[in-house]
Formats: C-alpha cells, structure tokens, sequence
C-alpha cells in the first residue's frame, strides 16, 4: 500500500520519499513487476536484518535515525509510518519529540486483537504489544489511519483521541485491474474455455485458510462440479499443502508467486475468487477482484464488510464454515446470470469508493491538516 500511494500522490505532484529496508527488496518485487517508479519517488535502502520463516525487520535504528533527521532536514513536510507494530516505528517517534514534525500512522490491523497469527504464544504477545508500546505509538502521532470502519472503533478502547482517528480504505488501479475479456484471458493462460475455475491469491500459511480452499474443492468435485481451483502466492507451508491436495491433482494447482501485471489476466480468467482467510485487514485483493468484474466468496473478518454486502455484492462466510464457502462458490458457479449481477455490484461498489483519485485526496486533506 505505501508504493501504491507513493505512485499517486507523486502523480500530484508530491516528492516522497520512502524508506525500505535493504534486506527485504526482493520481497517487494516494486521495481520489476508492479511499476515504474516515478521521479518524484525517492527509495532509500536502510540496511536491516529479515527473519524470513516469520517475514519480521529486524531494523538499524541508528541508520534509519540518521537518514530521517537528514531528510527532515531538507524540508520533510510529513513523516508517514506505515504500521505501528513494526520497531522501525521507534526512530520517528523519537524524532517527532525533538523535531516536532507532523507525523500519522497507518495500520490495517490491530494485532492480537483484530488479527490473530494462529499461534496462542504469537497473539499473546501482539495483545501485549498493543495495548502497551502500540497503544503509546498510535496516541502520539498526530492521526492514526485505519483501513476499515471496525478497526477505527476497535481504536478507540485504546484511548487514541477521537479527533485523532481517521478511515481511509486501501486503494485499487482501476486502469491496471479491469474486466478484460475471460476467453483471451484465458487463452494466454491456457485454461481451457469450459472450465470452471476458481482462484485464491494469498501467501501459503494457515492464517490464509489454505485447507478451507482445498476442502472446498474436494467437496464441489464429489458434488458433481468439475472445477479447478488455482492458487496464486507462495509461502513457508506450500510443500505442506501440496500434500494434502494430492488427492485432487490437476484440480488444484499451486501457480507461486507471478509478476504483478500478470494478476489481472488471471483475475479475469476465473469464475469465482475465494478468500477463506482467518483474519485480514482491508484485502486488496478483493478491492482487484471486484475491479476486475468477479463475484467474491470471502470470509467476513476484518474490514471485508467495508468491500462486500452480503448477498448483494457478494458473499460473506463465517471463516470456520466450510460449508457455507462450498454452498456460496457452488451457487455462483451453477448460476450464471447470479454471478453476473453479484459482480456487477461489487464492480460499481469498487470503482465508486476505492480509485486511487479518490484515496489520495483524502490523504492530502489528512497532511494539510496535522501541519497547520
């Protein structure tokens, strides 16, 4: 999301400049695969140590100190933290005090409260986190922006300051994800044209809800449904669940992770988008999804809500209720006329409150009130 960003305020006009631990890049692939970066970007590479089985930062406070004194230095209007659960958070903090620069965080999530790791010892400490040093973070920046509607409130028991507390969603590029034509789609893909296909694009680790997915599958081919379900993304479990869609072979298939310009041509090529996550914070992916005209079956956790009515512009399932992800993707792939008007829906629904034209206004009203 902060590339994402960064690429439409510059559009505007506006210089940024991003921080980005060095250890990391290849994980972003943002110079590669998702855009040029534009001139008024500037990326500065902050040498750190990444734990990759828990995809963590460990960073160099005393180097990300030094290169942000130095650009507050040559006239930084705003400091904007991306999340407040990361310790890269600890040197602008530090410098706020002594600068006093302007400066809001962003978060998609409330960890150990609005999003759970899956592990009792892991949420236990994200809890503790919050509601101690990330309580402390979140009160002393000038605006705390969350992504959805329910994490906003969630906020407020923190006791970060009402005016404080700001909703802006994520963004999608509607002029990168659009409703391409599902016959040519799928012919560069080579899908065959009488397929019935369902995509999920999400990392491979549990909190994704992977085996929701293959269960699905397993159960729709036992019903009579031939389908095929791909799932795009990669991830430290893969070669476990690799073992449990054995069964199903070539009616599963795990794609790994593909360029970011590819992510619409696949969108566009399937009948259904699947997100059985336990938690998530505002999914992007589903933002691409509607954009790209697809009716969504996702699980109603986080800011999912915020994208999706159910029964009108999609459908929301209790994550636990593998059931109810088979009975929502069986009746949108046996109703065709169904899964045209669930997608039609979501498709305005999106382009009507989640442009970046839109986003990015509403972050340059945000800036120009914490500076003056």
């Amino acid at each position: 999301m902060i590339y994402d960003l960064a690429v439409n305020l510059a559009k505007k006009g506006h210089k940024i400049s991003i921080l980005q631990p060095e250890s990391t890049t290849r994980f972003f692939h943002f110079d590669t695969q998702k855009r040029e970066i534009d001139e008024n970007i500037r990326i500065i590479k902050i040498p750190c140590v990444f734990l990759p089985k828990i995809r963590y930062t460990i960073p160099n406070f005393l180097k990300e100190y030094t290169v942000l004194s130095s650009l507050i230095d040559e006239g930084v209007d705003v400091v904007h933290i991306g999340e407040y659960f990361y310790p890269t958070v600890f040197p602008p903090l530090a410098l706020k005090k002594r600068r006093n620069i302007p400066m809001v965080v962003c978060s998609d999530a409330l960890v150990g409260i609005s999003w759970k790791y899956s592990s009792v010892a892991v949420d236990w400490i994200a809890h503790t986190y919050t509601k101690t040093i990330g309580k402390s973070v979140l009160t002393r920046c000038d605006a705390a922006i969350f992504l959805y509607e329910a994490l906003a409130h969630q906020a407020e028991s923190l006791h970060v300051l009402p005016h404080k507390i700001k909703v802006i969603p994520n963004g999608v590029d509607t002029e990168l994800f659009s409703n391409l034509d599902q016959a040519e789609s799928r012919r560069i893909l080579g899908i065959d044209s009488n397929e019935k296909v369902i995509l999920s694009i999400s990392r491979l680790v549990p909190v994704k809800g992977i085996e929701t997915l293959i269960d699905v599958t397993r159960k729709l081919l036992q019903n009579g449904v031939a389908v095929k379900t791909y799932v795009v993304g990669g991830g430290p479990y893969r070669r476990s669940y690799e073992k449990k869609a054995a069964d199903l072979k070539d009616a599963f298939v795990f794609v790994g992770n593909v360029p970011y310009r590819d992510i619409p041509v696949l969108l566009s090529a399937c009948d259904v988008f699947l997100l059985a996550s336990l938690s998530e914070g505002l999914p992007t992916v589903v933002l691409e999804a509607g954009a790209c005209g697809k009716p969504v079956v996702a699980s109603n956790v986080g800011g999912v809500p915020d994208i999706i009515t159910h029964g009108e512009s999609g459908f929301l399932v209790n994550p636990q209720d593998r059931n109810g992800f088979f009975t929502y993707v069986k009746m949108l792939l046996e109703d065709e006329s169904l899964a045209k008007k669930i997608a039609s829906k979501l498709n305005n629904h999106v382009l009507e409150h989640f442009s970046w034209e839109k986003i990015v206004k509403k972050y340059e009203k945000i800036y120009e009130e914490i500076r003056t």
